[in-house]
């Protein structure tokens, strides 16, 4: 039989390893804990249903944890993965938890953390700097045409 989740919340509230604090408040670094309150309501460990929000190259995986799984950590989250626009993603996130009656209190701090993510997806595409052109070939001829226009540099500067 499985703990309450009351009971789990008790336990892990003031010891956790996903526990943070900062500046007299108490942060969850918990990747189903989507608005990183340190909260009962917010917490993933405890719920029986929870969601995850993570990047990926090409845009998140929504991951909703399956209720009945709590004993098997490895096959305790459904996930999906959503690399259409801002607009599609934004929708699918809704109709999946809104539509479904899965967690409708969820929908904002969801639309909250795609919003964010798909923020640092932009940043990142315009960050990416073609490669760099390899150099020329020099042959002997240009080396010593080079080293030639240099003398004659000096020469100058010295008179």
């Amino acid at each position: 039989m499985a703990a309450s989740p009351d009971a789990v919340w008790q336990i892990i509230r003031k010891n956790s390893s996903f526990l943070v604090k900062r500046n007299g408040h108490a942060f969850n670094s918990d990747p189903a804990n989507l608005t990183n309150w340190n909260s009962f309501r917010q917490s993933g460990l405890t719920q029986k249903k929870a969601v995850k929000i993570t990047p990926t190259e090409k845009g998140v995986v929504l991951a909703t944890k399956i209720s009945g799984k709590s004993r098997k950590p490895a096959t305790q989250y459904s996930s999906v993965k959503l690399t259409k626009g801002f607009r599609q993603v934004s929708r699918s996130i809704k109709s999946s938890l809104n539509g479904s009656y899965y967690r409708p209190d969820l929908v904002t701090a969801a639309l909250a953390r795609w919003s964010q993510i798909y923020r640092t997806l932009k940043v990142q595409k315009k960050a990416k700097t073609p490669a760099a052109k390899p150099a020329a070939k020099v042959t002997p001829k240009v080396q010593k045409a080079r080293k030639g226009k240099k003398r004659v540099a000096k020469r100058v500067k010295k008179n």
